[in-house]
């Protein structure tokens, strides 16, 4: 299907769908192509490692801010502070032992990071936030594709 697309004038057909052009992409699904089953965290993660004795979930709280700990011009991430979602004044901090994963999906990540301190100097400073890392891309170019959706049909045959 891509290549009929491609043979049509005017459409482009970037090789990396990130790159910011508009066209004909591949798009990679959250479905198993195994079993055609969605994956989400629970399957694609937790289901795997749910038995380790050093991994614990904590429900009802968020993550509110990554502390960081700077050496030089070593940034290292020492732990995450997190509230409960039902009292906001109960922060707590919990410390890592070897690394931080951010993991908040494609809203909740940025806003983690920039809180952090970490993103572009002129949005921090206008949150009055202290920055920890320059990194201007943090909260960029968040915005809905175009998607093309093409035809489905049900079949009576096996």
């Amino acid at each position: 299907m891509r290549d009929a697309w491609a043979e049509l004038p005017g459409v482009d057909c970037p090789q990396d769908g990130s790159d910011g052009r508009a066209g004909i992409i591949s798009v990679p699904t959250s479905m198993d192509p195994k079993t055609y089953t969605r994956s989400y965290a629970r399957t694609g993660h937790y289901d795997r490692v749910k038995s380790r004795p050093n991994y614990f979930i904590l429900t009802g709280h968020k993550a509110t801010k990554i502390n960081f700990a700077t050496h030089g011009k070593t940034i290292t991430a020492t732990g995450v502070s997190i509230v409960s979602r039902y009292d906001n004044k109960s922060l707590v901090t919990v410390l890592g032992r070897k690394e931080i994963v951010l993991s908040a999906g494609s809203i909740h990540s940025p806003q983690i990071l920039q809180r952090s301190g970490i993103g572009a100097r002129a949005t921090l400073h206008a949150a009055n936030i202290s920055q920890v890392l320059e990194l201007p891309g943090v909260g960029q170019n968040f915005h809905d594709h175009p998607w093309f959706y093409s035809p489905t049909y049900q079949c009576k045959f096996p």
